[in-house]
């Protein structure tokens, strides 16, 4: 029989402390095998990481998922904003993963439903990512979002040039009297 040790660990959170029961090392054996996901399966988003990756439980079993076929804006007040809307869209709730791979670096990679929402058309369509891959769908959906100008396609707000405007609050030439 395995013996597993179990560390208590009190964790300080905001308010409180509470304590988590954190599996250590197992004696007996090698280090546990991660369970291989399956191609499609149902999963619960448990925190977002940024506007395409997240943090998935499945079966009690923690992941990273990432949303396939979409990069994020390179600015960075785009990419808060495309963090924003899927935390918006998927945080705390049940998803649905389809065609499922893991990409070289560990991260399952998948197609990502909440509900009817398919979450790459969701970020695409509002402009909050860019098409990366073949999927003629969200670049037919990336068009439009650059036709409609929004999100990262839309156009820079100008800057109001102040360096030729007067401060109110600086005094006036005196107007000459002739």
């Amino acid at each position: 029989m395995k013996k597993m040790l179990i560390v208590v660990v009190a964790l300080a959170l905001v308010g409180g402390g509470a304590a988590a029961l954190l599996p250590v090392t197992t004696w007996g054996s090698a280090a546990p095998k991660e369970a291989k996901l399956p191609k499609d399966f149902g999963a619960y988003v448990l925190n977002v990481s940024d506007g395409r990756t997240m943090a998935i439980s499945v079966s009690n079993e923690l992941y990273s998922l990432r949303v396939k076929g979409i990069t994020l804006p390179t600015s960075a007040e785009a990419a808060h904003e495309a963090d924003l809307a899927l935390r918006t869209l998927v945080f705390g709730r049940n998803i649905l993963v389809e065609n499922a791979t893991k990409a070289a670096d560990g991260v399952y990679e998948g197609d990502v439903r909440v509900g009817p929402d398919h979450v790459a058309e969701a970020q695409v369509s509002a402009g909050l990512a860019s098409v990366s891959g073949g999927s003629t769908e969200l670049a037919a959906l990336q068009e439009t979002a650059k036709s409609n100008k929004v999100g990262m396609w839309a156009p820079a707000e100008p800057v109001p040039d102040t360096s030729t405007q007067s401060s109110a609050a600086e005094p006036q030439p005196a107007a000459k009297t002739l």
